[in-house]
């Protein structure tokens, strides 16, 4: 077990890793370590001594609420997800493996069954209703 869990990357979530990026561990002293380690688990990890808050680094609600706040949004944003479970796609990929031609008609002739496309291979045109 690592005396300062919160600094270590290997211990934490896959979401958490890039904002664990201290290249500067090793010229801190223990004191500094421990403090940097409290504020890595309230600041990022928003984990929050609410038994105690007098012992929080983030002691105000604001503060507080924020550091729930960013924990939250990073846990909906789709990319850290993607990025967590290693199913991430950049559009350099997508480019480089391109699709052969033999795809695009097989993606046109779906797109035509289902009523996407008409027989031009153009997109339908909605019809309007004039009711108002």
């Amino acid at each position: 077990m690592s005396k300062y869990p919160a600094l270590d990357p290997s211990l934490n979530l896959r979401s958490r890793t890039e904002l664990l990026d201290y290249d500067y561990l090793h010229k801190l002293d223990e004191r500094e370590l421990e403090w940097l380690n409290k504020f890595t688990e309230e600041y990022v990890n928003a984990n929050i001594d609410t038994a105690k808050p007098k012992k929080n680094l983030h002691r105000n609600k604001t503060l507080r609420k924020d550091c729930y706040d960013r924990n939250n949004s990073r846990n909906r944003d789709v990319l850290t997800r993607q990025k967590a479970s290693n199913r991430n796609v950049y559009l350099d990929e997508i480019t480089e493996k391109g699709y052969d031609e033999q795809d695009r008609l097989n993606a046109r002739l779906e797109l035509k069954k289902l009523g996407v496309l008409d027989d031009n291979g153009f997109p339908r045109r909605k019809k309007r209703s004039n009711s108002y």
